[in-house]
Formats: structure tokens, C-alpha cells, sequence
């Protein structure tokens, strides 16, 4: 724990993990920006600030199954997390298309006109 840290309460230290996490995403720095999520829910287990975050850099990682599954986990510990649910509903929305444009290219080669 940083001297930082050490006199901040849980909620401030909550705070201060989040924000050190939005910076290493803005930075591009991911596997640091996971870390700083993983340390605000080690403090709160039911933090979905930190959650709805994760499946954001998860998401730019490439990982979008992963990134589904922790937006589902900030909406289950706050379920009227707006941010988190259109987050959900964009990427399971562009998921969806994957799979049906997918779908429409093997008929495509399947069937040649």
C-alpha cells in the first residue's frame, strides 16, 4: 500500500484505484488499468464502477466475451447502472452482427450465385 493509500478510508481508496485505473486506459497502459480494478474490488467485491471499467478495457483488449461477463457482474450489483448497461446491450449488440454477417458470408460461399 503507497503512502497515498495508507490514510485514505474505503471509500476514498476505492476512489483513488478507479482513477488510477481510467488513467493507465487513457495512457493505453491495459494490463495496469486491470490491476487498479482488481485492487478497488479486492477492497469492495461489489464495486461495479470497478466492473463496468474492466469489461471497458476488456473489451479493448479484444476479450469481449470477458468484457460481457463484467458488465453483467456491474449490473448484477447495480442493476440501474446506466453506463454498464448500454456498455452490455452496444456489445452484445456488435457481437450479434459478428455472427450474423459471419453467418451471411458462409451462406455466401456455400451457395455461390
Amino acid at each position: 500500500m503507497s503512502l497515498e493509500e495508507e490514510y485514505l478510508d474505503g471509500p476514498e481508496r476505492l476512489e483513488l484505484h478507479l482513477q488510477r485505473a481510467e488513467e493507465y486506459e487513457e495512457a493505453g497502459d491495459l494490463k495496469n488499468a486491470l490491476s487498479e480494478c482488481d485492487k478497488a474490488i479486492r477492497i469492495d467485491p461489489c464495486f461495479a464502477d470497478a466492473y463496468n471499467l474492466r469489461g471497458t478495457i476488456l473489451e479493448g483488449m479484444g476479450l469481449e466475451r470477458s468484457a460481457v461477463r463484467e458488465y453483467k457482474r456491474a449490473i448484477r450489483y447495480d442493476p440501474e447502472f446506466t453506463e454498464a448497461i448500454e456498455n452490455l446491450s452496444a456489445l452484445e449488440a456488435e457481437l450479434q452482427f459478428l455472427v450474423d454477417h459471419e453467418l451471411v458470408t458462409i451462406a455466401k460461399f456455400s451457395y455461390p450465385e
